[in-house]
């Protein structure tokens, strides 16, 4: 099973920014409530578009898995490469113990163009 198998049945909301290859950079941040794209060197709000933050959280886990790494409250932190060498950075944030969909962020690079 391909990276892409594994976690896109969890970001199908933003299935069409991953696989566009005019698209450089997929930025999710605020547990899903909030999506940027970068296209051409120039970053821009995504309106009208979120991902559920628990789907979220697991497709982040399930990359961290694949790549043989692990994310959590105790290794907040995941920076990982995907078999295609696409980037995946992801952090929890320390108000995550509190609120389950609070991600600083999650950043594709360039996913699956």
């Amino acid at each position: 099973m391909s990276s892409l198998e594994r976690i896109l049945p969890f970001l199908r909301p933003i299935q069409d920014l991953l696989i566009d290859p005019d698209i450089t950079e997929v930025m999710v941040n605020a547990g899903g409530r909030r999506i940027f794209v970068e296209r051409g060197g120039v970053v821009d709000p995504v309106p009208s578009r979120t991902v559920d933050g628990n789907l979220l959280t697991i497709a982040i886990k399930n990359i961290a898995r694949t790549c043989g790494d692990e994310i959590s409250e105790e290794e907040p932190i995941l920076d990982a490469r995907l078999e295609d060498g696409s980037r995946v950075a992801a952090m929890f944030s320390a108000l995550q113990r509190w609120r389950c969909d609070a991600h600083d962020s999650a950043i594709f690079a360039p996913l699956f163009a």
